[in-house]
C-alpha cells in the first residue's frame, strides 16, 4: 500500500487533541552563588521568595531547580552527611507537593562539591490570589555534621496556562 502524506498546513489546525495544552506564559529566574546551612531544619536559599504574578489562579507553576551540593565545611563529621533540597510556596506555606520534590544525595568527603541536585515540580494548588512566592529550602540530615553548601543555584519559574 502506497502512504500519502499528509497536506494539512499548521494554519488549519484549530484546535490540540484533549489532554494536551498548557502554553507558557511567563518565566521568572533566578541565580544564587552559594548559600550554606548546618541546620538540621530547612531554611531559606534565597533572601527573599522569588514572586510570580498569575494570569489566572487556575494556571499552573512549573518549578525547576539545580544546584551543585557539597560540604561547606570539615569538621570530620563528613561521612555520612546528607544534603536536602526542596521547594516550597512561600504564599502558602507548602511544600510544592508532593513531598517527594525533596531531593537527597549523600555526601563522603569534605568539600566535594560535584554532586548535581535537581528538583522539578508542578503547583497545582487551589491558588486564592493570583501572586505566589517560593525559595528552594536546604537542610542537612545523616549522621554526619558538616554544613552542607549549595552553589550556583538556579530556579526556573514557569506560569503555564490551565489545560
Amino acid at each position: 500500500a502506497i502512504i500519502k502524506p499528509n497536506n494539512n498546513t499548521i494554519s488549519a489546525i484549530t484546535a490540540l487533541p484533549a489532554g494536551v495544552g498548557g502554553k507558557v506564559l511567563q518565566v521568572v529566574n533566578n541565580w544564587n552563588d552559594t548559600a550554606n546551612s548546618s541546620s538540621t531544619s530547612y531554611a531559606d536559599v534565597f533572601g527573599s521568595d522569588l514572586s510570580i504574578t498569575l494570569a489566572s489562579t487556575s494556571n499552573k507553576v512549573l518549578v525547576i531547580a539545580n544546584a551543585a551540593m557539597g560540604t561547606a565545611s570539615n569538621s570530620g563529621g563528613t561521612a555520612n552527611v546528607i544534603a536536602n533540597m526542596k521547594v516550597v510556596n512561600t504564599t502558602t506555606g507548602s511544600d510544592v507537593a508532593p513531598q517527594s520534590n525533596n531531593c537527597r544525595i549523600r555526601l563522603n568527603s569534605a568539600n566535594d562539591l560535584n554532586a548535581p541536585m535537581n528538583v522539578t515540580v508542578v503547583d497545582d494548588a487551589s491558588f486564592s490570589g493570583t501572586t505566589q512566592t517560593y525559595n528552594v529550602q536546604i537542610a542537612r540530615g545523616g549522621s554526619g555534621n558538616d554544613a552542607i553548601t549549595v552553589q550556583d543555584l538556579q530556579v526556573v519559574i514557569m506560569e503555564i496556562s490551565s489545560w
